[in-house]
This record gives structure tokens, sequence and C-alpha cells, in this order.
């Protein structure tokens, strides 16, 4: 079981936090893992970036070079991916859809388009827009990112991880995960790595 997970947004999107908390769920679970941050500008509203890899068996390198999930937070992240791994075709996209128009993502085969800033307002927490991509992950591999597992980190990483805004953003992608899968039977999402 080997999987590479790209994310990227802008600074204070909880980039760097959701990869994290998906690198410490792993090595909860007793699976080796990296996590690889990459900053633009040091200020809130910059670009960020990171990679996250998970295997069973030792990594060598923390980048990821052909991600089987992307997680695509804004606009300009849909252009980095676009443009770093412009010959994957069977990642699956999770796509911001607040922040992206569907007509930007038209050439992507294998995507979920989820509206991660509505929802999270909707759970009173404007910033948990992360929280709610968690949850969306977590629908997709309830196998590898336990729940309780999952929760626990949370509320360890985040501040105020636990609270009631929080574990309801969780609790809504978890949710919200799955229809869009089923609308979306034509993006084949059997192509996704195992589901141990």
């Amino acid at each position: 079981m080997n999987i590479e997970i790209f994310i990227s947004g802008s600074g204070g999107q909880g980039i760097m936090s959701l990869g994290k908390i998906l690198a410490k769920t792993a090595m909860r679970e007793n699976l080796h893992t990296t996590w690889y941050p990459s900053y633009g500008a040091e200020v809130r509203g910059g670009s960020a970036y990171c990679f996250v890899k998970i295997s069973g068996n030792p990594i060598g390198s923390p980048l990821a070079a052909k991600p089987d999930i992307a997680v695509i937070f804004n606009k300009p992240s849909l252009g980095k991916f676009m443009k770093s791994f412009p010959a994957q075709k069977k990642c699956m996209v999770i796509i911001n859809a607040d922040l992206v128009e569907k007509k930007d993502a038209v050439k992507i085969k294998h995507k979920l388009i989820i509206p991660f800033n509505k929802i999270a307002l909707e759970c009173g927490a404007a910033r948990a827009v992360n929280v709610v991509a968690l949850g969306v992950l977590v629908s997709l591999y309830p196998g590898i990112f336990k729940k309780e597992t999952v929760l626990k980190v949370l509320a360890e990483s985040l501040p105020q991880g636990n609270s009631a805004e929080n574990l309801k953003a969780f609790e809504r992608g978890l949710a919200a995960a799955k229809p869009a899968m089923d609308n979306s039977a034509k993006n084949k999402t059997q192509n996704l790595p195992p589901r141990h």
C-alpha cells in the first residue's frame, strides 16, 4: 500500500496543518509516512503546498512525483497542480468549489467538487476549511485514516481542535464526500489506491 497526497492552497487555509494531521494519523496506525512542506511568501495569503506519503514500507523520498490524491483549495493551486503533474491521469482531485470554477477543472478526469468554505461557514467556523477537507479524505480512506485516531490527532494538533464547530465541520466533510462520489460515477473512483 502506497498513497501519495498533494495539498495546495494559500497561507491561512490550514494546508500544512491538514498534511500534518494526515501524517500523524498514519504514524499512529503504525504506517510509514512523510510530510514535506513548501511555503511561498511567508505571509497569510501566500502560496503553500505540501506532500504527504503513506506506505506500509519504508519511504525513500518525501516528494510525490505521481500523487494519487490532490486537495486543491483555490484557483492558483489548481494551476500549480496542472503544471506540476500534467501527465497524472489517475489522480483523484478534490476541489474547493467555492474558490475554483467548474470550468477551470473541466480537463480533470477524476474529481470531487465540494464547497469547503460554505460548509465551514455553516458550521460556524470559517477557518475550518481544512477540517472539512480532512473529513472528505477520511471518507475516502476509512481503513487508513481511522475516524477515532483522526479525532484524537485533530484535538492535539489545532487550537480548539475538538471544538463543536470543528467536529461538525469534520462530520460534514465525511457526509459531503459520499454524494459527491455518487454524482461522479463517470470519474471511476475505483482508481483510488486500495482502501485497506
